[in-house]
């Protein structure tokens, strides 16, 4: 063993023994925890590169937060560290970084602009306590946010070492973890959305397809991104920068049967972005399906007349835009059959080329024919003219024709492959959500929303002093949500902190607001008669103080949900004296009957400010000794007393969003790190990007899939702070760093 080797092995034991330490330390499911990371670890040291494919998968599917409580030490902190342990542990660890001079240049400000705007977040310094480390407006939210890009630096040499192993094994391995990562999304978008609890237990087709393709419902999905506890856009932003990978994977591979695997997690991850029923996620949507065409067809050459056919390849493929007509007067089964119809004449085209006409153009014609009489027996209305839908039937049949016949000699069956999936997939996935009930509202309402993002923004720049060190290094890291709330700009925002009193007790605060929950998750068992006990103080002449038990998974869309059981108890002065409130209730069907495919059961309280409260005087009311009790004493919350903080409660802000997000990622960051943070972002983004999509141009297919899904990203930025998230900060910094690491233009596309 080199001397280098037994270094980078002692540096893994501080790494593996921190995340061993941080295991103990959080405060649910420890043994699963430690189990999964284990075998990550396993997978690790088996083969390092498996890691690129494991990581988005995890930080995409674990998250623990909303059952523990620990906001700043998160379960993703502790698979980074085993990461970074293992790429130590087994030497793939390379100091030596090759970046152009205009990277190293701008990643070099932006590491400064953390550093001194870390800082200015944290200072003055706060005691490391359980009642700062349960809020945003602590100075340690500095270290949360920063966090993403200090991971990001601290693997940035393993990922250099992988590349350096196998260039091409590497980055396709990153890219199947990106692709299952938006295709598991999508799967836990069915489960949101109650596809898997129909499935289970009504056993009816027709209720699974039913809550499948509801877009009229109000309920927009957030994955497991706790982060949306408070609004934001953490699944819009991760979903920009994974839909696109389904496609990169499908096009690296040779199997056909892999191909094909690559379209259905690419349809999956579709189907997560839409019912986000987001307009930062559709507008992302269409910037990357922009970029993605104007890099396929339009690659780097000077030759007119190669441009001129492109174009007119080009009209070809999105001639079944031409479908989308058919969506609001006929419905959605004329539209998939027209889809069908374009995808055979594309295949017809490509035969005719690569095989014979013989096959190509019978398969064309039938195709067309089959999607005209399918079409014309779908739609129920008879006063609907059948001249309308032949005339669509012929004319994509024979742009997917044209299409086909241009695309099969470049790019080989498996690039027709990619095209028909990209182009269909986006169509039938997207035309229902966005011609649907739930966005048709949400558009109507852009004028009025703008004018409030752009008052939001001007607002969060007014809240900065006019002196030079905070326009060069902004407010600090985190500032934001405290800035806000004291700056007066609304009067109802809820809050909640915790107090350590004198005698060191720890208890829980409520201020009032329409908004503010703190919850609990609960398994409770279905049927069961529960008593709810708390103690409560406050000095304000009348509160309302609520509570629910009710199933969610991240963000309701309203404060009654389907079913659930409410508590209500309006509290008057208790003059400084604790005052027991309790409850009986019985759980009857929202309990647990075995596995129903049903969100999280949880317990939440509320400072209630609505109705006669609405205009009164803020309130506070002390809350301690939360206590739930069935018939036979057994005690069903954790942590009741408070006495450890935050740990295993998680807070809810369903509606009001602006307190805690500027909205816009380069307004963030200026507020954050002033001119010096945006200037090194902006310039580490232009260096990078410029050469991805050079070699995008080249035929390189992942400056092609890393161009679409930062032109995605930067558009869900323009409504979006995104650099408020740190799990899709360090993801977003992932995927920059291999790009601007990636070595030569090599052309993967064709089936040779």
């Amino acid at each position: 063993m080199t001397r280098g080797r037994s270094l980078l092995l002692l540096c893994a034991l501080p790494c593996l023994a921190l995340a061993a330490f941080a295991l103990q330390s959080y405060p649910v499911a420890r043994l699963e925890l430690g189990l999964g990371l284990l075998a990550y670890a396993a997978l690790g040291l088996w083969r390092p590169h498996l890691l690129l494919f494991a990581l988005p998968l995890w930080l995409a599917l674990v998250n623990l937060a909303p059952w523990s409580g620990s906001m700043y030490l998160e379960d993703y902190d502790l698979v980074l560290a085993v990461t970074l342990g293992v790429f130590l542990a087994t030497g793939r660890y390379a100091l030596s970084i090759r970046l152009t001079q205009a990277q190293w240049f701008f990643l070099g400000l932006l590491g400064l602009s953390y550093v001194v705007s870390t800082l200015r977040g944290l200072w003055p310094l706060p005691p490391l306590d359980v009642v700062e480390l349960s809020t945003y407006y602590s100075h340690w939210h500095a270290i949360r946010l920063a966090k993403g890009f200090v991971w990001a630096l601290l693997l940035l040499p393993g990922l250099v070492a992988l590349l350096r192993d196998d260039h091409a094994r590497a980055r396709l391995t990153l890219a199947w973890g990106f692709a299952a990562a938006g295709g598991a999304m999508g799967l836990v978008a069915m489960w949101e959305r109650g596809v898997v609890n129909a499935a289970i237990e009504s056993g009816s087709v027709a209720a699974v397809v039913a809550h499948l393709l509801d877009f009229g419902t109000k309920y927009r999905i957030t994955g497991l991104f706790s982060e949306m506890h408070t609004g934001g856009e953490a699944i819009d932003s991760f979903m920009a920068m994974t839909w696109p990978f389904g496609l990169l994977a499908a096009a690296q591979v040779k199997q056909r049967r892999w191909v094909w695997l690559g379209g259905l997690l690419f349809a999956l991850a579709l189907y997560a972005v839409v019912t986000t029923f987001s307009r930062a996620s559709y507008l992302g949507l269409f910037a990357g399906l922009v970029m993605a065409a104007g890099l396929h067809f339009f690659p780097h050459t000077d030759h007119q007349t190669a441009r001129r056919q492109d174009f007119f390849t080009l009209l070809g493929v999105l001639s079944p835009l031409a479908l989308t007509w058919l969506y609001t007067p006929v419905g959605l089964s004329p539209l998939l059959i027209g889809l069908l119809g374009w995808a055979g004449g594309l295949w017809g085209g490509a035969f005719s080329v690569k095989k014979n006409r013989l096959l190509g153009i019978p398969l064309a014609l039938l195709a067309m024919l089959g999607a005209a009489w399918g079409m014309t027996q779908s739609v129920l209305d008879p006063d609907f003219p059948a001249a309308i839908l032949l005339g669509l039937v012929a004319l994509v049949g024979a742009g997917g024709y044209w299409a086909g016949r241009r695309l099969a000699v470049p790019t080989g069956y498996k690039g027709v492959a990619v095209t028909m999936m990209l182009v269909a997939g986006c169509i039938a996935v997207v035309t229902p959500a966005l011609l649907g009930a739930r966005m048709e509202k949400r558009l109507a309402n852009n004028q009025t929303d703008m004018v409030t993002r752009e008052n939001h923004w001007r607002d969060a720049i007014n809240l900065m002093p006019a002196n030079w060190p905070t326009r060069l290094f902004g407010m600090g890291v985190g500032r934001f949500p405290a800035e806000y709330l004291w700056s007066g700009f609304q009067n109802d925002i809820g809050t909640y902190q915790f107090k350590r009193e004198a005698d060191g007790n720890v208890l829980l605060v409520l201020g009032g607001g329409q908004d503010a929950r703190m919850t609990q998750r609960v398994a409770l068992p279905a049927g069961v008669d529960f008593t709810l006990s708390l103690d409560a103080r406050t000095n304000d002449e009348r509160l309302w103080l609520r509570g629910m038990l009710y199933r969610r998974n991240i963000l309701q869309q309203s404060d009654t949900p389907a079913e659930f059981r409410e508590l209500n108890k309006h509290l008057k002065n208790t003059r400084g004296e604790w005052q027991q409130v309790s409850w009986q209730f019985n759980t009857g069907s929202l309990g647990e009957r075995g596995w129903t495919g049903r969100q999280p059961l949880l317990l939440e309280f509320m400072n209630w400010r609505r109705y006669e409260y609405l205009h009164g005087p803020g309130t506070l009311v002390e809350i301690d000794n939360v206590s739930l009790k069935d018939a036979q004493g057994r005690e069903w919350l954790a942590n009741g007393d408070f006495s450890r903080g935050m740990e295993r409660w998680f807070p809810y802000y369903d509606f009001n969003h602006l307190p805690w997000h500027i909205k816009n990622l380069w307004v963030h960051i200026y507020f954050d790190q002033g001119a010096l943070g945006l200037l090194g972002l902006a310039g580490f983004l232009v260096a990078t990007l410029t050469a991805a999509v050079h070699r995008a141009r080249q035929g390189d297919s992942w400056g092609f899939a890393v161009s679409t899904a930062m032109a995605s990203f930067l558009a869900v930025g323009l409504f979006g702070g995104l650099l408020d998230m740190p799990r899709v900060i360090f993801v977003a910094y992932l995927m920059l760093f291999v790009t601007a690491l990636s070595g030569p233009s090599r052309a993967a596309w064709a089936d040779r």
